[in-house]
C-alpha cells in the first residue's frame, strides 16, 4: 500500500504492481503504460491522477474511487468490469477502450464516444447521458 505519497512524474518503466493499493496519493503525469503488464493489479482511492496515462493497459476490474482522473489517457486500455466511483473524468480520453461491464454510475464530467469504445453492459446514471450524447450534438435537460 502507498498512502499519502507524492509520486507525481514518477518513472515506472518495468515496475510490477501486483495487488497494490494507492490511497490519497498524488500521481500526476505518471506514464503507467510503461509498467509491467503481466502482473498489473491496482486500486486507487482518493488519488489525484491528473494527466497520467494508462494507454493500452490490462486494467480489468480496477477500482478508481473518489479520484481526480482529469485529462487521463485510457486509449486502447482494457477496463472490463472496472468502476469509477465518484471520479472526476473531465477531459479523460477513451479511444478504442474496452469498457464492458464498467461502472460509471457515479462518475462525472466524462465524455465517451459510444462508436469508438466497447460499452456493452456498462452502467451509467441518467446524469451521465450528456457525456454519451455529446458526439451527436444532442442536449439532455
Amino acid at each position: 500500500m502507498f498512502k499519502t505519497c507524492n509520486l507525481s512524474l514518477a518513472r515506472v518503466a518495468g515496475a510490477a504492481f501486483k495487488n497494490v493499493r494507492f490511497e490519497a496519493c498524488k500521481m500526476q503525469g505518471v506514464n503507467c503504460f510503461e509498467c509491467c503488464r503481466t502482473v498489473l493489479s491496482v486500486r486507487f482511492v482518493k488519488c489525484d491522477l491528473r494527466c497520467s496515462s494508462f494507454d493500452g493497459l490490462p486494467l480489468r476490474k480496477t477500482v478508481f474511487e473518489d479520484c481526480s482522473l482529469r485529462e487521463v489517457q485510457f486509449a486502447r486500455a482494457d477496463l472490463t468490469g472496472s468502476s469509477f466511483t465518484r471520479c472526476d473524468l473531465a477531459r479523460a480520453a477513451f479511444l478504442h477502450t474496452n469498457l464492458e461491464k464498467t461502472d460509471f454510475s457515479t462518475a462525472y464530467n466524462f465524455v465517451l464516444d459510444p462508436d469508438a469504445n466497447r460499452l456493452r453492459k456498462a452502467k451509467f446514471s441518467v446524469y451521465g447521458l450528456p457525456g454519451l450524447l455529446e458526439k451527436y450534438g444532442l442536449g439532455v435537460e
